[in-house]
């Protein structure tokens, strides 16, 4: 019996994960608020926190659409675009904990976080190529099958 591997699942929930460590990251940011202490950025307009701002909106938007479009569109044009979609976040996730090592002190913590984004990255990338070089099942009307692993 062979077993065939749920790609689209598996892509579906390694986003998923990505997501949740973008508001994971963002969120321990925001920590040393419920301590009491100050996370405000003096002259936010000079410091570009509307752009900042931005970026965390769209860091964390793409995800949550490769989600919905996994889910809803066509599969055999979304399993190339899911791969080419997913190599920026590899680049961006595998340069990020490189670009907090040289903050001082060290948030040792965003780091590791940082690094299981970049694994996960890892594994999207390659189950993501691996399921856009599998060749989709076609029934005999010539329609594509819907996935389904009994």
């Amino acid at each position: 019996m062979t077993h065939k591997i749920n790609y689209e699942s598996k892509i579906t929930n390694l986003w998923m994960l990505i997501f949740m460590g973008l508001l994971l990251h963002s969120f321990m940011y925001l920590l040393p608020l419920f301590y009491g202490e100050s996370v405000a950025i003096s002259n936010p307009r000079e410091n570009g926190l509307t752009s900042l701002t931005w970026m965390i909106l769209i860091c964390n938007l793409l995800p949550m659409l490769m989600i919905f479009l996994l889910q809803l569109s066509e599969k055999t044009y979304m399993r190339w675009f899911n791969f080419y979609f997913s190599l920026p976040f590899l680049l961006l996730n595998l340069g990020h904990p490189f670009e907090n090592m040289n903050i001082d002190p060290v948030p040792w913590d965003q780091v590791i976080l940082q690094l299981f984004l970049a694994m996960t990255s890892i594994a999207l990338t390659i189950f993501s190529y691996q399921w856009a070089k599998e060749k989709p099942v076609f029934n005999i009307n010539n329609e594509q099958q819907l996935d389904s692993y009994n």
